[in-house]
């Protein structure tokens, strides 16, 4: 028995180190913010005619994507994309920090609607931190305790 005990403590230790950290929290999950233009154009579309979605996924392996794009009200068609974020998240208190590289197109100082292909990567390594709550089963994402901004809620999707 002696000899066995330290075969299965460090069976269990490795076992134990061997496994992948994941996030276990409610901002795990798919969220979108549907929001409708009252007016612009971008890339000869008339965006009042579209919705735009930002669609944030947070997995559980603390990685983070988020996609900004253009669609159709009615039939969710999307129609192209704005930009893309792919990185990484972690929480600290009511604070989501997120380092991610930023995937856009601009032309002409204007960020362009494109096919999710086209779009190109800008700028590498954004790190930016974001005030998070929920209220009526969405999550509000705020700003930094430095910038002035206005929250933005979230609702819950599946995809």
């Amino acid at each position: 028995m002696k000899r066995f005990l330290p075969v299965l403590i460090l069976s269990l230790f490795i076992f134990a180190c061997s496994k992948e950290e994941s996030v276990q929290h409610d901002v795990v999950g798919a969220w979108e913010n549907v929001m409708r233009p009252s007016m612009g154009t971008s890339d000869a579309i008339d965006l009042t005619e579209y919705q735009i979605v930002t669609q944030i996924i947070f997995s559980e392996s603390a990685s983070y994507s988020l996609d900004r794009f253009v669609q159709d009200p009615e039939t969710h068609e999307v129609i192209g994309y704005l930009d893309r974020h792919i990185g990484n998240f972690s929480i600290e208190g009511n604070m989501v920090s997120l380092q991610y590289d930023w995937y856009s197109t601009i032309e002409n100082d204007q960020i362009q609607v494109v096919a999710v292909d086209d779009l190109e990567l800008l700028h590498a390594e954004q790190n930016r931190r974001r005030s998070y709550s929920f209220e009526n089963g969405k999550l509000i994402l705020g700003c930094d305790y430095n910038e002035n901004c206005v929250a933005v809620s979230h609702k819950r999707v599946k995809l």
